[in-house]
């Protein structure tokens, strides 16, 4: 592709705010290219083109959003595109904050929900879906997808309708509309003859039961109008958007306070302690291949093991998802302390960095 990012402003009309959008486009911090398409061509689209230096394409056909935009993503010729709506401005910053959360996360994929037909998976793929979600099981549809080699996620909330997913080779389904099938129950219920089946839950889901999906190893993801309601995007109220979307993130991970971990030298050290903390606090003592424990909360370690003085401990809905979390955001994992159970699930895991003599410890729910 020719471009990093392009802007494509798919205008019709002679709208009075456009000129302001393209100034807005052209003043921003970090330059991209602007391009502007349109199927109504006009002598003032025309003049503003020409004003402003816009390469200028225009589409035959009847007019139409969904093939305006299309269009528009087409002739941008670019990784990433801003379809810029003509009533639109934008913050100076916008082109470099978009460019940044680019390249910090560049394993970030879109996709495209509620397909309904074939035509709209390719025109969901031509506008730059990853994958296809569809609100039920549609053969046709899923046989479309695996001959495009598209990931495609049907909705499944029936045994019969998985065991159909299953063997057209499909692990991850979602399960819609999910508390009026039977919620997180029904799913593990349908895990046990589905073992390997991964299920994304929308429809009911809100802050009030996203953690109890979470934490479930059947859910791989939730799905759900909780971080931006029809009332906020209405509203043009990003704030309470990024604010949604910042505690959905919070309940995903669900970090907690484990226990707090003391070094010792040897384990008659570690039993002194423990059993000490236990007389003082009336906490059960349970001693261990590698530490002992008073209480839940308080561990003391047979030897000198990771940190200067012991270690802190969190729990975690999912390892899989704290990991990539903590690694996107620069955090450095010790790789030789990652753990697994027999079945290959990750357990715990030390993070490289001490904090106030104290190694920190990831460990699973």
């Amino acid at each position: 592709m020719s471009h990093k990012h392009v802007y494509a402003i798919p205008a019709y009309g002679d709208s009075p705010y456009l000129e302001s959008c393209i100034k807005s486009l052209k003043e921003q911090k970090v330059a991209s290219p602007v391009i502007m398409c349109t199927s109504t061509p006009s002598p003032f689209l025309g003049a503003m083109a020409e004003k402003y230096d816009l390469p200028y394409y225009i589409r035959e056909g009847k007019s139409n959003i969904r093939d305006d935009w299309n269009y528009a993503y087409s002739m941008a010729d670019a990784e990433f595109v801003t379809i810029a709506h003509q009533d639109d401005m934008y913050c100076k910053n916008y082109g470099e904050e978009l460019l940044k959360a680019a390249e910090k996360y560049p394993d970030m994929t879109v996709g495209a929900g509620t397909v309904l037909s074939t035509q709209t998976v390719d025109e969901a793929l031509k506008a730059g879906a990853d994958f296809i979600v569809c609100p039920g099981y549609d053969e046709e549809i899923v046989d479309y997808c695996i001959a495009k080699q598209v990931q495609v996620i049907p909705g499944c909330t029936s045994a019969s309708e998985i065991q159909k997913a299953v063997k057209k080779g499909l692990k991850v389904l979602k399960f819609f509309p999910a508390e009026l099938s039977g919620g997180l129950d029904a799913i593990k219920l349908l895990s046990g003859p589905f073992p390997n089946v991964k299920f994304i839950p929308t429809g009911g889901i809100n802050f009030n039961n996203l953690g109890s999906y979470l934490e479930s190893d059947k859910i791989l993801a939730c799905g759900g109008s909780y971080m931006a309601t029809a009332n906020q995007i209405n509203n043009n109220d990003f704030e309470g958007i990024t604010a949604a979307c910042k505690k959905a993130l919070n309940i995903s991970l669900g970090f907690e306070l484990a226990h707090v971990g003391i070094n010792n030298e040897d384990g008659n050290e570690a039993e002194l302690g423990a059993d000490r903390i236990g007389d003082i606090f009336r906490m059960p003592v349970k001693v261990g291949n590698s530490s002992v424990f008073a209480g839940t909360a308080v561990e003391f370690m047979k030897s000198m093991y990771y940190g200067t003085k012991g270690h802190i401990g969190f729990k975690t809905n999912s390892m899989e998802r704290a990991l990539a979390y903590l690694r996107n955001n620069g955090v450095e994992i010790i790789e030789e302390s990652i753990r697994t159970d027999p079945k290959g699930k990750l357990v715990s895991a030390y993070l490289t960095e001490e904090i106030g003599g104290f190694a920190v410890h990831i460990v699973r729910k």
